[in-house]
Formats: C-alpha cells, structure tokens, sequence
C-alpha cells in the first residue's frame, strides 16, 4: 500500500473501533446484507459491538432464531455497508460471516452484555414472529444466553469511497495471500 493509502486504512479501522463504544457515531449502525433461501436479498440495519484489526473482524449481536442467522449459515458471503454523512464517507465490506453459540469467544461476549439488553434475547417468540397478544412475554437469562449469539464478520474487501465537490476518492483494498493490498480506483 502507498502512505496515503496505508493511512486511509488505518482512519477506516480507527472509525469503526470508535463507532464500538460510540453511541451516536455514524458507523455504529451499519447495514448487513445477506440472501434468504429463495435468492432475495435481505438486509438490515445492526449495531457494531466491536472490531478489531488485526484479524480484520467485525462483531455483532443477534437471536440465534433470527432469519439471518439460517441464511448466515447456508451461505457465508455478506456485505456491510456504512455511511459517515459528516464526512462523507461511504464503506462497503465484503466478507465471510460465522456466528458463535458455545464458544469461550460468546461467553465473554456475553458476559459483557448489560443487563438492559438481555431482554432482547428472552422473548418466548422468535423475532419475525406474529404478535399473539399484546405483551410479549419474557424467559430467564439462561435462556437468554440459548438465544444470544454473535456474528463474526471476517473483512476480505473495503470499498472506501470519499465524496468531495471538488473530486471524490475510491480505494478498494483486498485481503491476498495474508496481506492487505489497495489500488484506486475510479468512483
């Protein structure tokens, strides 16, 4: 990687490592796409737990009866795409999903959890399911821990592309053979 280049890439993995424990940072709030069992793509909006470069990995919460974690499972291929509207940045990261359940990697991730949170992992209903009543009814924290799982997102493509009036700034940068290599491109 050139310098510029090489310092962009630093700049895009120091934003998402702040965007882990920065409510309103605008890289918090991504938006993953994956394709259902019948081929249409699906996506939605999730909140970056963490990330961490050395390993080029990207963590998230979700319900293991989630929709996305059957089709993370058939097929490991997804894109996140995040959108920095103060600076202008657009990134879109392609990578190899796994999700974690009876690992020592979710059990610490787990026991990070904040107690306001773990609500989101005890409804007796599976997220997408039709509201029976009007409460939605809520099970322990060992179940909680059953439905609790954790997407790894392993990064092997960054689309970098940076809007300016004057001229706007593209750099792909692919993981090869170990390494992290770029080239500019045209936007």
């Amino acid at each position: 990687m050139q310098n510029n280049e090489a310092y962009i890439f630093d700049e895009i993995w120091g934003e998402l490592s702040r965007a882990k424990v920065d409510s309103k940072h605008s890289f918090r709030y991504p938006v993953l796409s994956t394709v259902s069992a019948d081929n249409w793509p699906e996506a939605r909006i999730l909140v970056l737990r963490d990330a961490i470069k050395s390993t080029s990995r990207l963590i998230f919460y979700t319900d293991s009866r989630s929709p996305k974690v059957e089709q993370i499972r058939k097929n490991r291929h997804a894109i996140l795409v995040f959108y920095n509207n103060k600076k202008k940045v657009q990134l879109r990261i392609k990578g190899l999903v796994n999700t974690l359940q009876s690992s020592q990697k979710h059990q610490n991730y787990f026991n990070n959890i904040v107690q306001t949170e773990l609500k989101d992992y005890r409804s007796t209903q599976p997220p997408g399911t039709v509201k029976t009543s009007e409460e939605i009814s809520y099970l322990s924290k060992e179940v909680a821990k059953d439905n609790f799982c954790v997407i790894e997102f392993e990064a092997i493509d960054i689309d970098y592309l940076q809007l300016s009036r004057d001229e706007h700034k593209r750099i792909n940068f692919k993981y090869e053979k170990d390494r992290w290599v770029s080239e500019e491109i045209v936007p």
